[in-house]
């Protein structure tokens, strides 16, 4: 599978706007018209769930970004364009590093791979949580609560609290229940992918005892 400008573009600005979205304030996905609740993962999402949150039309967003004025703008400044002519001279005559970094990205297996990142984060993203997350916050609240109360006795006293933790207490922490989705059309890749990746997590995980009731 060859490598054509716009997916690549399409890629470099999505990895810019993961950075830019990493300290710009959020803002709110507009659903089409021709959309509804019930096409969107709220309709699998359980109603006692702590939290929902979903993002929609995805691609859209994407190519809005890249058809807007930041990144024409951007493309304009004499430096990025002297670097994109040089990566793109780069790319098409590679040699080195970057020449192995290209046959290693043509690999059918890497370009499944590339596929699938590229149907996540093409339509829909969501995540919700569990009834848990309460109990977690609950317990957080507590622990911050106890926590100050010692600090008013000074570092010896915060000192002597943070001994006094056992590892019971510790493991009494659970992780709470957190899931997370995509809506991906090719179901074949996807499987392929994920059983691969939990072969690769069970031979590696087996290695350590402390993560065999993870496997």
């Amino acid at each position: 599978m060859s490598f054509d400008r716009p997916a690549i573009v399409k890629q470099l600005v999505w990895g810019l706007s993961c950075c830019v979205f990493a300290w710009a304030a959020p803002q709110s996905t507009q659903i089409r018209a021709d959309d509804d609740l019930a096409s969107t993962a709220a309709a699998i999402a359980p109603q006692e769930a702590a939290f929902f949150a979903t993002s929609v039309n995805l691609d859209d967003q994407w190519q809005e970004i890249i058809d807007g004025k930041f990144v024409a703008r951007l493309r304009a400044v004499p430096f990025v364009q002297q670097l994109e002519s040089e990566f793109w001279e780069q790319w098409e005559n590679p040699q080195g590093p970057l020449e192995q970094a290209k046959g290693a990205l043509e690999n059918p297996n890497v370009q499944n791979l590339i596929k699938m990142a590229d149907e996540m984060f093409s339509d829909e993203v969501f995540i919700y949580g569990g009834e848990d997350w309460c109990e977690m916050i609950d317990g957080l609240m507590e622990f911050q609560n106890e926590m100050y109360g010692h600090m008013s006795g000074g570092p010896e006293a915060l000192q002597a609290y943070f001994q006094s933790i056992e590892k019971s207490d510790i493991d009494k922490i659970r992780i709470p229940t957190t899931v997370m989705g995509f809506r991906i059309d090719d179901d074949d890749n996807v499987r392929l992918q994920l059983d691969a990746l939990e072969g690769i997590l069970r031979l590696g995980g087996s290695q350590f005892e402390e993560a065999q009731p993870f496997l």
